[in-house]
């Protein structure tokens, strides 16, 4: 469904489909979740992102939340003021994407790990080989 959403042609979808799974467990990514794929060398396909986003615009775009995203009004706006109090930071937040800040490297940063050793290594290989599959 997410292929046909964005754009691509049903005759391409089931293609395509198994061409972005072959290319996963080719550069190492847990595919067990797909009927005959399987799991990564290591056992370990956990991933993270990380994002920094400048603090002065956490209000603007960052709300607190509970799991599955329902705002939290405990910790409600401004976020800021829950950032600087002297009471461990805890619980969830959802960030609003906003493209004109998330493409700024003065006001947001992303890091992502990968657990499993194989993929993180070869991570910038398989993202160059996926915008190749994904060009229209």
């Amino acid at each position: 469904k997410l292929l046909g959403a964005v754009g691509v042609p049903k005759a391409k979808i089931e293609q395509l489909a198994k061409d972005i799974i072959a290319l996963s467990a080719k550069h190492g990514l847990d595919t067990c979740g797909i009927p005959g794929g399987k799991k990564c060398k290591s056992g370990r396909s956990g991933h993270m992102l990380q994002i920094f986003l400048r603090r002065e615009l956490c209000d603007q775009f960052v709300y607190p939340a509970f799991p599955f995203g329902s705002p939290d009004k405990k910790r409600d706006l401004p976020l800021s003021k829950y950032l600087t109090d002297k009471e461990p930071v805890e619980g969830q937040v959802r960030i609003t994407l906003n493209p004109d800040v998330f493409l700024r490297a003065s006001y947001a940063r992303m890091f992502t790990y990968s657990a499993d050793p194989t993929y993180y290594k070869n991570r910038p290989e398989f993202i160059k080989e996926m915008i190749g599959l994904l060009d229209p």
